[in-house]
């Protein structure tokens, strides 16, 4: 009883209810009791219990919040390999012929991309949400308000990490598509005809590509950057 009785001071008891950091008695063995158990917010037969009652297992938690996020980025770096490959292969075809085509489709196929991606992460965040919350509810029965509050801010970082991790994903492949816009229109053929060349074409459409393939006589028309013109060999 001498032992414990510093924990039956009245000002170890005022100073303990007075507190805004909530407190964990562990005092002696189980069968011991104070003052101190009583004012306290909870009450541990053991130090070892009160170590386990105020904090969760930290490696666990850290340990599938990696699993978690290793998951995420595999699957975002899946789908933007599949369109890097995609918009590699759009470089190299012949559909430089038709840019404007081209264009509205790749960038029909980006935006399903984002929509998938942006439904990855939704569903991802909201897995993390429902068992954060199943984890607050098994925190609250022990009354651990700080060690709340710190695994709310842990997830909301988490979260805007993986939000900062997309967004510059996607502006990163918002910017490669601009640019192959870009050289796209600078070898269509309409840029072409814009910079003063023109096309000449015979009666049946076919491009004249030498002198030798007209004869005097036969009728051409020529295009130009605003309009054709219709002419005949002389």
């Amino acid at each position: 009883m001498e032992d414990l009785w510093a924990f039956n001071e009245e000002v170890v008891a005022r100073a303990i209810a007075a507190s805004r950091i909530p407190v964990i008695s562990a005092v002696g063995h189980e069968i011991d009791f104070t003052i101190a158990d009583f004012v306290a917010d909870l009450r541990a037969p053991t130090p070892s219990a009160a170590a386990e009652l105020a904090l969760p297992d930290r490696a666990a938690m850290l340990r599938h919040l990696s699993q978690a996020r290793s998951r995420l980025l595999r699957s975002m770096e899946t789908v933007l390999l599949h369109h890097r490959r995609t918009l590699d292969n759009l470089a190299r075809s012949a559909g430089f012929r038709f840019p404007q085509r081209l264009l509205q489709d790749r960038a029909q196929r980006l935006d399903a991309a984002a929509a998938l991606i942006g439904a990855g992460r939704d569903r991802a965040l909201r897995l993390r949400r429902e068992k954060l919350a199943a984890f607050l509810a098994s925190l609250l029965q022990h009354r651990p308000d700080h060690i709340l509050a710190l695994r709310r801010f842990a997830l909301e970082a988490q979260q805007r990490r993986l939000e900062a991790t997309a967004s510059a994903s996607f502006t990163r492949k918002s910017s490669r598509l601009a640019n192959l816009a870009g050289v796209l229109r600078v070898l269509s053929p309409d840029a072409t005809l814009g910079r003063g060349y023109s096309i000449t074409m015979d009666s049946a459409g076919a491009i004249v590509r030498g002198s030798n393939a007209v004869r005097p006589g036969d009728q051409i028309r020529t295009r130009l950057a605003d309009g054709s013109i219709d002419s005949r060999v002389l």
